[in-house]
């Protein structure tokens, strides 16, 4: 199972026209799978990550890039099976390696229960 967290007092309602707003709002961010905590980043520009998770194509490989450091992609969604499309979780800054595989509806489940 994974969960995507954010620590924000207020809900992501809509996003920000431009995409310098993007990057005003930072929250504690952690990915957890299993229960155990493979990404975390305490200044993560989440209105950034929602902006390009909104133009993700179904069926294709989703790669968060952030402008706000040098070190990318932060999020990488690899498909590795091509039969029903299974996904691999990565990121520079992930904790442990992960063999897990996700379809892309448990990943935008998780990923959009941010904004619910």
């Amino acid at each position: 199972m994974i969960c995507f967290d954010c620590a924000s007092e207020k809900k992501i309602k809509r996003l920000p026209r431009r995409y310098s707003d993007l990057l005003r709002y930072e929250v504690p961010f952690r990915i957890t799978i299993n229960g155990k905590l493979f990404f975390g980043d305490e200044n993560f520009p989440i209105l950034e990550f929602l902006w390009q998770v909104r133009k993700w194509k179904a069926g294709d490989e989703f790669s968060f890039c952030s402008i706000e450091t040098e070190e990318n992609p932060l999020l990488y969604f690899q498909i590795v099976s091509d039969q029903e499309p299974r996904y691999q979780v990565s990121s520079v800054w992930q904790q442990f390696s992960c063999d897990e595989l996700f379809t892309e509806e448990e990943l935008r489940r998780a990923i959009f229960n941010l904004t619910d």
